[in-house]
């Protein structure tokens, strides 16, 4: 089913509560099945809308967040919205309080706390900051959430514009946790980040293998930076490490591995310490590949390298004959869009195990790199 069998269904329901509750349930769990692998595994689970299923947390990256918290901690979430990150704390922790200003998300918080059989849970209804500075309450772990846009619908690029303004209440939020995660969007800055919640903070950068979902910054910390991908390894550093890094530089070659960061990695900025912590050759200043040996334990996708040539009416010619009209493309610092990469090189069908990469070396030529993927 598609989203115009949907509208056509709720099109014929219409006036029927119950009916169009049913269908909207059928429409979140085909959508979000995925994105939601466990929490959907419980039938009863509900969603009080759609845009709550648009928002929530991933199942895989709020197992990230679990490993945040000790076991038996008291938690508060202040933005419990649809409650994934939640309803996966109450596993460890010893109690979660949750706080939700929207009835129907609270209700439906509520009852979905009922329906996974998690009874150390207390959803609290209203403003949190409010409610967290008219209590006397504390707290082992706070998480907080701030919008991630702007009310124009804008990207956001600080913490001190996202609402509410965690830098405004930080001293109250420090005061009443031992420990103060705040998620953030991907967007922000790192270095003003650590700077903004205090000078003391690490950072964590979520994501999966193809997106970078979110930037957190835990206080107290020691400057730590540290990029998690589900089903990846774990990367981190020290901004030092990183300003002291020396690289080598070197064209991929055939025979070779080449190295993608993931998208957490690139965007935690350790571009300089991949080369020498992972004893691997970065391919430019600019361009973020690296090669090497195929047994290296990288935060990253690998791809054999099968050719190499230049960007130039032979080397095109010969990357044309390899692809055969079937490839995915990508450029890396190469001046040109992977769409006209594309085209140059006469691939009809981006699809296959072969990957084409567009990218200039360290002496600035622009050269092909004809992999497969590992």
């Amino acid at each position: 089913m598609n989203a115009r069998d949907f509208d056509r269904m709720r099109l014929a329901a219409a006036g029927d509560k119950p009916r169009l509750h049913e269908i909207l349930q059928m429409e979140m769990r085909r959508k979000h099945a995925s994105k939601l692998h466990d929490t959907l595994t419980c039938a009863d689970f509900e969603f009080p809308d759609s845009l709550s299923g648009e928002q929530a947390t991933a199942d895989d990256i709020a197992e990230i967040h679990l490993s945040l918290i000790d076991s038996g901690d008291e938690v508060l979430d202040m933005t419990c919205g649809l409650g994934i990150d939640a309803f996966h704390l109450a596993r460890k922790a010893s109690s979660v309080t949750a706080c939700e200003m929207k009835s129907a998300l609270v209700e439906a918080a509520r009852r979905n706390a009922s329906a996974l059989g998690l009874n150390n849970m207390e959803i609290v209804e209203g403003d949190s900051v409010r409610w967290l500075s008219e209590s006397d309450r504390k707290f082992d772990t706070i998480f907080i959430d701030p919008a991630r846009r702007s009310i124009s619908g804008g990207r956001l690029y600080a913490l001190s514009d996202c609402q509410p303004d965690v830098t405004a209440i930080l001293p109250l939020l420090r005061e009443r946790s031992r420990r103060l995660v705040v998620k953030a969007s991907p967007m922000l800055d790192v270095s003003r980040t650590i700077e903004e919640m205090g000078g003391d903070a690490d950072i964590m950068l979520c994501g999966t293998p193809t997106e970078c979902k979110e930037l957190v910054a835990i206080v107290p910390g020691n400057g730590t930076i540290t990029a998690v991908t589900t089903g990846g390894i774990k990367f981190s550093f020290k901004r030092d490490d990183e300003l002291s890094a020396i690289p080598a530089y070197s064209c991929p070659y055939a025979g070779e591995t080449l190295y993608e960061p993931y998208p957490a990695v690139m965007k935690s900025g350790g571009l300089k310490l991949l080369s020498t912590r992972f004893n691997l050759a970065k391919a430019a200043p600019d361009t973020h590949l690296y090669s090497g040996d195929a047994d290296v334990a990288f935060p990253g996708q690998r791809y054999g390298v099968d050719a190499v040539e230049h960007f130039d009416k032979r080397g095109i010619k010969s990357v044309k004959q390899l692809a055969a009209g079937q490839a995915e493309v990508a450029v890396r610092n190469f001046g040109m869009t992977a769409e006209d990469l594309r085209k140059r090189i006469g691939v009809i069908r981006e699809s296959g195990p072969m990957r084409v990469y567009g990218m200039r070396d360290s002496e600035g030529n622009r050269m092909l790199v004809v992999t497969h993927r590992i």
